[in-house]
């Protein structure tokens, strides 16, 4: 590169009329550029320098965009799932277009905006920066499902590494029972109530199982310092599968009649 302007001879069809030039630079990735073309007739007219003489300014970029979703996190289970979400961006242009591709990895089938089919096939979002895709199809309980973005920059570039997350359907609500207290039973004592708690699909989450107590003759709850809460209040126990739960019984009057929700 030096810095006064430089002519390039090109090769000239005098049948077609189209010019080429093979002496191009390396361009360089992100760098603007600007080309002049002139012509030079028989008798030495030209239009060099002149408004009839022609110029263009592009930007090189050979750099692939990226995209991602942000909708969920990997390998993850949902229970709603509305609008699949994400973002997208390039480093020299901008982004044009943004397609997903959402996968049944059971059924082995894709999404088609509107139809699961059995080939690969891609759907335009709405937005680049920050997109979004509303027409998702009705997810089965149960079964898994990968999502791909793809972006496509204003240079053509396609993203080639493309992200996949996957997540897992689970609409199904978690199961709890109680081993102590036993319904409908009396006791002399009670120090720690006991119980389990499952669930099929996503498993109970660290600190997710709770319970109330009320106490039935005075219609009040247990709220962690004796029984004066008016409305039901529910108390994070110790454990998820198998849990237990101490720390009322010294509050536990003689012939009142108690209630334990899980």
């Amino acid at each position: 590169w030096v810095i006064d302007e430089t002519i390039i001879n090109t090769t000239y069809d005098t049948e077609t009329k189209y010019w080429t030039c093979i002496s191009t630079p390396v361009w360089q990735n992100g760098v603007q550029y600007q080309v002049k073309v002139w012509a030079i007739d028989t008798v030495n007219n030209t239009n060099k320098n002149t408004a009839e003489a022609g110029s263009v300014t592009f930007v090189y970029d050979a750099t692939e965009p990226d995209s991602i979703v942000t909708a969920f996190s990997d390998t993850s289970y949902r229970s709603s799932l509305s609008t699949i979400s994400g973002t997208a961006a390039d480093t020299h242009t901008a982004v044009t277009q943004v397609e997903i591709s959402i996968k049944d990895l059971s059924a082995l089938e894709y999404w088609r905006s509107n139809a699961w089919v059995s080939y690969s096939t891609w759907v335009a979002v709405s937005g680049t920066a920050n997109w979004t895709y509303s027409s998702i199809p009705t997810w089965v309980e149960g079964r898994s499902y990968a999502i791909s973005s793809m972006a496509i920059d204003r240079a053509n570039n396609y993203e080639s590494i493309i992200t996949t997350k996957t997540f897992t359907w689970d609409v199904s609500k978690p199961t709890t029972t109680m081993a102590a207290p036993v319904d409908n039973k009396y006791y002399r004592t009670l120090t720690t109530m006991s119980g389990t708690a499952t669930d099929i699909l996503a498993g109970i989450q660290t600190s997710g199982v709770e319970i109330s107590i009320k106490e039935n003759e005075t219609n009040k709850w247990w709220g962690g310092f004796g029984f004066s809460e008016s409305a039901e209040v529910w108390k994070t126990v110790t454990g998820e599968n198998a849990w237990t739960y101490a720390g009322f019984a010294g509050y536990l009057q003689s012939g009142r009649m108690y209630t334990v929700k899980s």
